[in-house]
């Protein structure tokens, strides 16, 4: 069995046992245990499937037992803890992974006796300081790990003995897959040890999120939120606590019906307003991470599609799609509210950096994906350290930085709400690799952005309480995501960034959904603004009641994917609500002409009319439904209407030059289309030049025209065939000689070929 096969094998049974097809799962976990020769893991089988029959027995003779969905739930808990530990007891003997090599080393650090492994933290914490020159005698030549915390000006250093044992810490934690007493009497005692900075702290939650992500342990889970607790007051520890834990309870959702202390005791503190805002916040921000992956991707779907019954060139001979542009397809209803019309202020400064970042992380994750090379990286800890300018890998040197221009920068970089924690370390590495005439020139620079930041702030603190909550969770999310994308070895858990984020299809996040409307609301305008467009109807699917706003959204969802009779049937419903009846009949009319029903079009155009006379993306519209049910003269009257209202409008003179041919106004269809000729050539007016000089018995300048739409205009000359042969009625209709039409397309070839 190869390592995809074990991992393939394992995710069966889960799916059957979040299924509740115990049959199944137990055939499944038999053929596993047969893969690992050991005894106890079949003993273990065999006494949960005797446990399930005695279970079925006493269902069928129908014997009460209150206890009955406990002792179930309680064997499909075992049976989940029995899978996981057959396939990390496989893997670990048999992956040749750098993570399990790992997992296999004997310097693996044991977490036991945290007492002794925390007096030999506190005694490496006292550092010499490089800072310190030894001139003044008050700061004794040493300085307290606890120091570099403050954000002092002089960023004081961490001792590499001190940070390898916190990363020992950090893997020891990660390689562990169910905690024993022992192991959680020392995880506890170190998060609970006030003289451990956070930023050894963080990383170890990190560690434990990685853990839990890896290998289901409810303990791990419950942890999570124990810590988050713990240090509600301090954002870098409890955001990430958070996080891991809602990453954490998507993946395993299909199981957490079988796991009711740990959702009971996530739905009671979602009770707390605080903590459900931020709750929905990293939900959003872990949903966000989707739209990194559409790196300057554009979806063309305003195009409106051939619809008409007659010569798809009709479009070509009004040039219709820029003739009705003032009706797009894409045209939103400039009523709908957006998702953040609750913060006025702060729209203008998220746009603002919607611009400078381009499309949010995509920029960065580029600008710093090269700068992941540097040897810091190579460590997997080093990807998730909060930045602090005390790391023992920071290339911090007060002697050769006398103008203390690394420690400027260092600084605005700690401020810097704008770059995650791994592109503040890229960006530091990279100090190093310019001249110091640059990195002064750097320091100014980000000095002042920091100012201007620093004002920002204070706007923003004002406008969002959990400014500095949503900044560290956002921050983390990046990091993870630059992990995942870029980190170059083994990362021993499944990539969480590949997975949808569709909270609305797991059961486990229904509850609280269903008791916040808010953040439903909230997770369908992402969708819909982001072009999610079946995501956001199954969320406009979920509420029982109506409005306008949500039917015109969902409709224009069916249309943006091409349903048109589904948008039509939404948009009509909406007509029982006030909201925007002119925009809404401009979709109706559009859903019609997509329908290949222009007769449908023209009466909701002409209702338009009435409502909102002489406006020119009606009447346009209007003249081409006209045109397409035959109504030409109507349609030329029409657009003549236009060219009144709107004189010197250019738009308009190739319909009416159009149907002035169709209507046998050939000198004035001349006229029209002499007209356009001299503003731009146009290979479509030069063909329709020609039809109408033909129509006027003049054969030679028809050539001239038709031969320019292919030489000057670009056409092909068998694009230019297919073109004539379908309008050919038109000239036929207008008495042209049938038996002269050959003669004359092969002179056309003739002079071609010369």
């Amino acid at each position: 069995m190869t390592e995809n096969d074990m991992k393939a094998l394992t995710g069966d049974i889960i799916r059957h046992l979040s299924a509740k097809k115990l049959k199944e799962a137990f055939t499944l976990v038999k053929k596993l245990v047969a893969e690992t020769w050991l005894g106890e893991f079949s003993d273990k089988v065999y006494d949960l499937e005797e446990t399930y029959s005695f279970i079925r027995k006493y269902t069928i003779e129908g014997v009460e037992d209150p206890e009955r969905e406990k002792i179930y739930r309680h064997l499909v808990q075992s049976l989940i803890g029995l899978t996981s530990r057959i396939r990390e007891n496989w893997l670990t003997t048999h992956s040749g992974s750098p993570f399990y090599l790992r997992k296999r080393s004997p310097d693996l650090l044991p977490l036991r006796n945290p007492r002794k492994f925390l007096e030999d933290l506190a005694h490496s914490q006292k550092v010499e300081s490089p800072w310190n020159h030894g001139d003044t005698g008050e700061t004794g030549g040493t300085q307290d790990l606890n120091d570099f915390r403050k954000e002092a000006p002089a960023p004081h250093p961490v001792s590499p003995e001190y940070w390898q044992q916190v990363e020992a810490v950090f893997y020891a934690i990660l390689l562990t897959d169910e905690p024993d007493e022992e192991a959680s009497i020392f995880i506890n005692a170190l998060f609970d040890d006030d003289t451990v900075p956070q930023e050894g702290k963080a990383v170890w939650i990190t560690a434990l999120t990685f853990s839990l992500l890896r290998y289901f342990d409810e303990e791990k889970m419950a942890l999570h939120l124990d810590l988050y607790e713990k240090f509600r007051g301090l954002p870098q520890l409890s955001q990430r606590c958070l996080t891991g834990f809602l990453t954490a309870l998507y993946q395993y959702a299909p199981l957490m019906r079988f796991y009711p202390q740990t959702t009971g005791r996530f739905t009671i503190m979602n009770e707390d307003p605080a903590f459900n805002r931020q709750v929905e916040r990293i939900l959003l921000q872990l949903l966000g991470s989707r739209e990194t992956e559409k790196i300057k991707q554009k979806i063309q779907e305003e195009i409106i599609p051939e619809m008409i019954r007659i010569s798809p060139n009709i479009r070509n001979k009004f040039n219709i799609d820029h003739l009705m542009n003032p009706e797009s397809d894409d045209d939103r209803n400039p009523e709908w509210s957006t998702l953040f019309d609750d913060s006025p202020g702060l729209i203008d400064k998220m746009e603002e950096m919607a611009q400078m970042q381009s499309e949010g992380a995509d920029v960065f994750l580029a600008s710093f994906g090269m700068f992941k090379r540097f040897p810091f990286f190579n460590e997997l800890v080093n990807w998730f350290v909060p930045f602090f300018p005390g790391h023992p890998e920071m290339p911090l040197k007060a002697t050769e930085d006398p103008e203390n221009t690394v420690t400027r920068i260092t600084e605005a970089l700690l401020q810097s709400p704008m770059l995650c924690n791994s592109d503040k370390y890229s960006f530091a590495m990279m100090l190093q690799t310019i001249t110091p005439e640059a990195r002064s020139m750097m320091a100014g620079f980000l000095q002042a952005e920091m100012e201007q930041l620093e004002e920002l702030g204070k706007e923003e603190a004002v406008l969002s309480p959990d400014r500095k909550e949503t900044t560290v969770s956002n921050q983390y999310i990046q990091d993870m995501y630059r992990f995942f994308r870029l980190y170059p070895s083994e990362k021993g858990v499944e990539d969480i960034f590949s997975w949808k984020f569709d909270y609305h299809n797991r059961a486990v996040f229904r509850p609280l959904l269903e008791e916040h409307p808010a953040m439903i609301n909230k997770l369908a305008e992402f969708y819909f603004e982001k072009g999610y467009f079946e995501e956001a109807l199954e969320i406009f699917g979920m509420s029982e009641e109506q409005s306008g706003e949500a039917l015109q959204k969902a409709a224009w969802c069916h249309q943006k994917m091409g349903r048109y009779e589904q948008a039509l049937e939404l948009y009509k419903k909406a007509e029982l609500y006030e909201v925007n009846k002119i925009w809404n009949l401009k979709k109706i009319a559009l859903c019609y002409r997509n329908l290949k029903l222009p007769e449908e079009a023209l009466k909701v155009y002409q209702n338009l009319d009435v409502l909102q006379p002489d406006n020119l993306g009606t009447l346009y519209a209007m003249g081409y439904c006209q045109s397409e049910t035959g109504r030409t003269q109507e349609a030329l009257n029409t657009f003549f209407k236009i060219e009144y209202l709107s004189p010197g409008n250019k738009k308009v003179w190739r319909p009416i030059a159009w149907c002035s041919f169709l209507t046998d106004k050939n000198t004035q269809a001349e006229r029209y289309y002499h007209k356009l000729l001299e503003e731009q050539s146009d290979k479509y007016d030069l063909m329709n030049m020609g039809h109408v000089q033909w129509v006027l018995g003049k054969r030679a300048t028809a050539l001239d025209y038709y031969r320019l739409s292919i030489v000057a205009g670009g056409f092909s000359e068998a694009e230019f065939m297919t073109v004539l042969e379908e309008d050919l009625h038109f000239l036929l209709e207008r008495g042209i000689d049938p038996n002269e039409v050959h003669i004359l397309l092969d002179h056309l070839r003739y002079t071609l070929g010369q």
